[in-house]
């Protein structure tokens, strides 16, 4: 059955069955037995009040539990009760996402989607992870933009340092299974798919590509350029029309689930001990030139809590420039503390449609003279999307996804360039966040000039999940 043990202010509880959702909170895998057990790390550690979140049919009936006074036989008892058990404290403190904020951490990061996640990851691998914390909101993810994606790397860019940026990002991906395994886990599958990227200019953008073509190869990307002809011969269910010149991934291309990378980069923080925190930050503590904290809320009626901090890294994608201006970046009239961050939410659909008549097999991506994009998915159903027009920004205030968008704008695109797409069915779509550069459309890594312990990992305009190892691996390697 169920045993309940009380030590120093921590309520420990094991289940014998291995069925119960697993949350973002605080449940710890035991290897032995396959059991469960629900831990609050905070009153251990510390002694103190603790907030312990239990199911209302589960142990208790209330969502919290408060505990002050102990008799010294209850925590004889329980000590003896500990001893029964077939694992150990220190065994389990590698598993726990805690539900208090610590007091004060070397790294906070602000932010828990694939950014954070994998900042936290590679710094955990040079400085003490426990020293690690990370404040995300969403613990759900169900406005981030990481599991919204469309989950895809390639090396196809214009610019060098993105290249290289996704380079590394594949070779992360394809390797998960090393990289993210958990002891005592499966192996982490993020049902990685090999594909390619498919460029389609007309005259307009025929020398660009060419230029794009260039430098990839100059770089060591392996990329194909491919005439009108060549393009029919490899994709015959794809019209030319228009078409001056095709660029074709040859390698380190594919696609991938999202929401399964960001789960097994999820898992393996916590099991090499980050602290992760279902909380919002509402303000940045500075000191002058140096951030020293962030005060933060568990949930809208709970008081707020000072986390003191050595480095504050922004990791909260198109959200960042409200942390940004928190510390008071761009809120002065001159000089570099006048200079906002240049990232804002941008919202995109993404729409799925069957078509039983398409190709039976397509490249990763294919994108268009448009820049509407496409692919064939395992289900037999296709997704599509295309960046709207200035003028047709949507708004930010809903994940709603506009239908009229295909049918007024996409589906005519889409048909002129692969006929059989003429005869379609919307059968889903959904609505997702960039963290949109403004000034490039590039990401920005690194420490404020200013502020130098406040570091950037943000607008990533779309690259972010494919982009994310190599980012979360840049902030490790400075002065953090």
């Amino acid at each position: 059955g169920t045993k309940q043990v009380a030590l120093m202010g921590c309520i420990i509880v094991v289940y014998d069955e291995a069925t119960m959702p697993v949350p973002t909170g605080i449940i710890i895998p035991i290897v032995p037995h396959n059991k469960f057990c629900r831990i609050c790390y905070e009153g251990l550690l510390r002694g103190r009040q603790v907030d312990i979140k239990l199911r209302s049919n589960q142990l208790m009936s209330t969502d919290s539990y408060r505990m002050t006074k102990m008799a010294s036989g209850l925590l004889r008892a329980s000590l003896q009760a500990l001893n029964k058990l077939p694992f150990s404290i220190s065994e389990c403190s590698r598993h726990v996402s805690t539900c208090l904020p610590p007091k004060e951490v070397d790294v906070l990061i602000a932010g828990g989607g694939i950014m954070g996640l994998a900042t936290a990851y590679f710094l955990a691998k040079r400085i003490n992870p426990s020293r690690i914390c990370i404040i995300e909101r969403d613990n759900q993810y169900e406005r981030a933009a990481t599991p919204l994606s469309v989950g895809s790397v390639r090396q196809q860019f214009s610019v060098p340092e993105n290249i290289m940026l996704s380079k590394f990002g594949f070779d992360f991906l394809t390797n998960c299974h090393r990289h993210l395994k958990v002891e005592g886990d499966d192996d982490p599958n993020i049902q990685f798919q090999r594909g390619s990227y498919v460029y389609l200019v007309s005259e307009r953008g025929e020398q660009l590509l060419r230029d794009n073509h260039r430098i990839q190869c100059s770089m060591g990307a392996s990329v194909k350029l491919l005439s009108p002809k060549e393009l029919s011969d490899t994709f015959p269910w794809m019209s030319t029309d228009g078409i001056a010149l095709a660029s074709l991934g040859m390698d380190n291309e594919g696609h991938f689930d999202p929401y399964s990378f960001l789960h097994c980069m999820k898992k393996k923080v916590l099991s090499m001990s980050v602290r992760y925190i279902n909380a919002e930050v509402t303000n940045v503590i500075r000191n002058g030139n140096e951030i020293t904290g962030a005060e933060v809320k568990l949930n809208e009626n709970s008081c707020q809590e000072s986390v003191h901090c050595q480095y504050l890294v922004n990791a909260c994608g198109p959200w960042a420039s409200q942390l940004a201006l928190m510390a008071g970046v761009g809120s002065e009239k001159d000089g570099p503390m006048s200079v906002p961050l240049p990232v804002k939410p941008a919202k995109r659909y993404v729409y799925v449609f069957d078509c039983p008549t398409g190709p039976s097999c397509t490249p990763a991506i294919t994108v268009d003279l448009s820049g509407t994009y496409f692919r064939r998915e395992c289900s037999g159903n296709f997704i599509c999307g295309r960046s709207p027009d200035a003028d047709q920004e949507p708004e930010i205030d809903n994940l709603d996804c506009d239908f009229d968008y295909f049918y007024n704008t996409l589906w005519e695109l889409l048909s002129r360039r692969v006929p059989a797409f003429e005869a379609v069915k919307i059968v889903g779509g959904w609505g997702g966040f960039y963290d949109y550069n403004t000034l490039d459309q590039n990401a920005i890594i690194g420490a404020h000039p200013v502020l130098k312990n406040f570091y950037f990992i943000n607008g990533f305009s779309g690259h972010g999940i494919q982009q994310s190892p190599a980012a979360g691996r840049a902030i490790r390697f400075t002065n953090v």
